[in-house]
């Protein structure tokens, strides 16, 4: 019967050694794009037997009055939903909930280890993380484990569930964008957005052939534009905001042919976005689309020969600026050797001058 004892007490001594590491345990993730953004976690050490000796204990949350908004502590089918006297009390400007609790002249309590729960209400527009810790955890004196808080700072993760309405669409309404007489064209995108996007950022993508056209993208009052990769055979831009693009419909592009090319044939332009912004209510995109470009061909003038010298006429040079002395056949002498393009009798003809 000693030996019996003696084994019994040593148990004791061991179980009583034992440390816990008490955890928050988040209830549900709350998607910072819906309108009810709260969510609810308890402070969980494991079960709880009757050799812990568990009678009451006294506690501190910390949280980051930026991020969330403390909307009450729950007792249900928590621990201290059992104890006969229990506070708990918010300190908005310490940032702290705190509390205590405990039963008298009863046996300690068992069962689950959730010792308390609280709701918050996720607030922050940024859509990062917010930190709880437990601040303290201190049992009445009967308690027999050690309460190890070496580790007591939990992230909660706000999650954007993908929704088809969450879209970021970009369309063309042209098929096919012929090129003219100056060898440029233009066209728009349309752009069609989640209504709530909070979309700070996004990239888009063309790729084409830069051997035959140059495409650039229109500034806009309402972004800020930056090249952030070009290649041989694509570009990508940043797109951003400061507020929002619910006032963007469209994007704008100015569409060259290299004058050194000319022939008449249609080339493939691959357009869209190709990231965006995660931090905001976007989940999803549409692919990469395209269209034609037509290119343009132009045949070489006989105007020398065709016409008198005092035909009126209109010269451009190469970037489409009209040349103001040249006004008659006659005075074409007086060009500098190059390319340029002729107007006359509503014809658009391209003239070498060697």
């Amino acid at each position: 019967m000693k030996t019996l004892l003696i084994i019994l007490t040593l148990l004791n001594v061991c179980y009583g050694e034992e440390s816990i590491k008490p955890k928050i345990e988040f209830l549900r993730s709350v998607d910072p794009c819906n309108v009810d953004k709260s969510f609810s976690f308890v402070i969980d050490i494991g079960d709880i037997i009757s050799e812990d000796q568990f009678y009451g204990f006294d506690y501190s949350v910390k949280y980051d009055t930026n991020k969330v908004r403390f909307v009450s502590v729950n007792t249900g089918n928590t621990q201290m939903d059992k104890f006969s006297h229990k506070f708990n009390y918010n300190e908005i400007e310490f940032e702290e909930v705190r509390g205590t609790g405990g039963i008298l002249g009863s046996s300690p309590l068992t069962g689950t280890g959730l010792l308390v729960g609280f709701r918050f209400e996720y607030i922050s527009d940024d859509f990062s993380d917010a930190t709880f810790s437990i601040n303290y955890l201190v049992m009445t004196e009967e308690y027999t484990r050690e309460i190890d808080l070496s580790n007591s700072t939990f992230t909660f993760t706000p999650i954007v569930k993908d929704q088809g309405e969450r879209l970021l669409s970009i369309n063309s309404s042209q098929n096919v964008i012929e090129i003219d007489s100056s060898y440029k064209s233009e066209t728009s995108l349309n752009l069609e957005l989640y209504s709530d996007n909070r979309l700070n950022s996004f990239d888009f993508a063309l790729r084409y052939n830069k051997n035959i056209l140059n495409i650039t993208l229109d500034q806009n009052e309402n972004y800020e534009l930056e090249e952030i990769l070009s290649n041989e055979n694509e570009s990508i831009f940043r797109i951003r905001t400061n507020n929002n693009f619910n006032s963007l419909s469209s994007l704008k592009l100015q569409i060259l042919q290299n004058k050194e090319y000319d022939e008449e044939n249609e080339f493939d332009v691959e357009y869209g976005i190709v990231d965006w912004d995660k931090k905001s209510c976007i989940t999803r995109s549409t692919g990469l689309k395209s269209f034609n470009v037509k290119t343009y061909k132009m045949v070489s003038t006989s105007i020398f020969y065709e016409v008198n010298k005092t035909e009126l006429i209109n010269v451009f040079d190469i970037y489409g600026i009209k040349n103001n002395e040249i006004k008659m056949v006659m005075d074409l002498d007086k060009l500098d050797k190059g390319l340029y393009f002729i107007q006359y009798r509503n014809k658009i003809e391209k003239i070498i001058i060697n």
